[in-house]
């Protein structure tokens, strides 16, 4: 069972949010996931929320970031990919 953190999708037409999620690979993007680890809403200002703690738990368990995920978390909350080194 192989995990990555990716965005989820929600909200109405024309006003996407985004959710951070920890799901297995071959799941659909929209579909179940595990644990949600974090809040993207592209729409508005400094509306990211990103649960450190829960990164860094993933992290440590060896889940792979997708690279929209990677650059809102070297973006917003860089201390949590201290783990990766």
């Amino acid at each position: 069972m192989s995990l990555v953190m990716r965005l989820r999708q929600g909200g109405r037409k024309n006003k996407r949010t985004f959710r951070m999620v920890v799901t297995e690979k071959k799941a659909r993007r929209d579909g179940k996931y595990i644990e949600c680890v974090g809040f993207y809403d592209a729409h508005a200002e400094n509306t990211t929320v990103i649960h450190k703690e829960k990164v860094e738990k993933w992290l440590q368990q060896g889940v792979q970031l997708s690279e929209t995920v990677m650059s809102l978390i070297k973006k917003n909350c860089p201390e949590a990919l201290k783990v990766l080194n």
